[in-house]
Parts: structure tokens; C-alpha cells; sequence
């Protein structure tokens, strides 16, 4: 019998507490075990050989039971229980009955990590999209294209720097739609993009 995964993140120390009704054969024979993420947390009593191995867990009533498994938990903090019963099909008794199941936590837990901050959109060089720090995305990290490698634009070398030759028809400077780049953007409300 096992439990799904269970959060128990919100802890610091978490104990399982359930009441049970177990009939078993010493462990030497049979063994009921209950693990915690795989571990063993708990076991009925073995003997130390088949000569001495007659001390058989029986309950004669239903037994509340109490179970560390504090150190058990995963690094994210879930725990997953399973109640085990092995038997050598020899001497059997009624094996594992269960019920009012449940884990009891305490004290502060660990804080779950971080999720990972989401990649900043538009301001990777290359992707083709003209993010904040960006003077121009043409969508690859090639010079000589109009916009470098930096997404800074580039001078076509017609521009004398240092001397206002303002005329009003900025031909010294690059646009996107005269290097046959196709991805100008002229159009009300469009992004500004690069080629894809």
C-alpha cells in the first residue's frame, strides 16, 4: 500500500501517526516494514537466527503507532509512505490492517527554491526583436549588415562624423527596408522586429 508524493514543505519536523492492527511472524520470517521515499522507517522485530526467531508481532486491539520520518524527507520537501508486508509462506498470520492514516507536522520547513526568473524577452541579440538596450535587432550576430553584432547600428561610411550635414534626407544612415532586409517597421502600431 503506498501514498502518493505529499508536500510537507511547510515543516520542519513531520511524523507519521496511524493506528494498526498488525499480526506477523518474527522478522527472521516475515518482515512489515513501512518506508519513507524508499527508506525504511520502520520494521517488526527479527531475531538474530531461525532459533530464537520466535518473537511474533500481535496486536490484539487497535494500536495507535507513531513514526519519525523527518529524516526521510526529499530536498524539496515531499515524502512518499508505503506499507510493506514480506512473507516466506510459512507460518502466516493477518499481515497489515490500517486506518485513520496521517502526517503531523511542526515547526517551521524549508522554504521551497525560487522559481527561475523568466528569460528577459527582446533584449537577447540575434532573436530578431528590438528589446530596451538594443539600438537594432536584425535577427543574427553578423557586421556589416546595418546592425552589428552588438544590435548597435552601423555606419555605412558615408556619414562625416564630427560635421552637421543635416540635409533632411538622412542618406548616410541605415534603414532596414533599403539593405533588402525586408522588416522595416513603417506601419501605425507594429513592433519593431528584426527578420526572422
Amino acid at each position: 500500500m503506498q501514498s502518493p508524493a505529499i508536500d510537507v514543505s511547510a515543516w520542519e519536523r513531520v511524523r507519521l501517526q496511524y493506528r494498526r492492527w498488525l499480526t506477523i511472524e518474527d522478522g527472521f520470517y516475515d518482515q512489515a516494514t513501512i518506508t519513507a521515499n524508499g527508506q525504511q522507517a520502520w520494521a517488526n522485530f527479527a531475531g538474530p537466527d531461525d532459533f530464537d526467531a520466535s518473537n511474533h508481532h500481535i496486536d490484539h486491539e487497535w494500536r495507535f503507532h507513531d513514526v519519525e520520518v523527518t529524516p526521510f524527507v526529499s530536498p524539496t520537501g515531499e515524502v512518499q509512505l508505503a506499507y510493506n508486508h514480506f512473507s516466506d509462506g510459512g507460518l502466516e498470520f493477518g499481515g497489515w490492517t490500517v486506518d485513520e492514516v496521517c502526517l503531523v507536522g511542526h515547526g517551521q520547513g524549508i522554504d521551497p527554491p525560487d522559481p527561475p526568473d523568466p528569460p528577459d524577452p527582446g533584449n537577447d541579440c540575434g532573436d530578431g526583436i528590438v528589446g530596451q538596450f538594443e539600438q537594432c535587432d536584425d535577427g543574427n550576430l553578423e557586421n556589416g549588415d546595418g546592425c552589428s553584432a552588438g544590435c548597435l547600428w552601423e555606419n555605412d561610411g558615408s556619414d562625416d562624423v564630427g560635421t552637421d550635414t543635416d540635409t533632411g534626407d538622412d542618406a548616410g544612415l541605415w534603414e532596414p527596408g533599403s539593405r533588402g532586409c525586408g522588416c522595416t517597421s513603417d506601419a501605425p502600431g507594429s513592433p519593431e522586429r528584426g527578420a526572422l
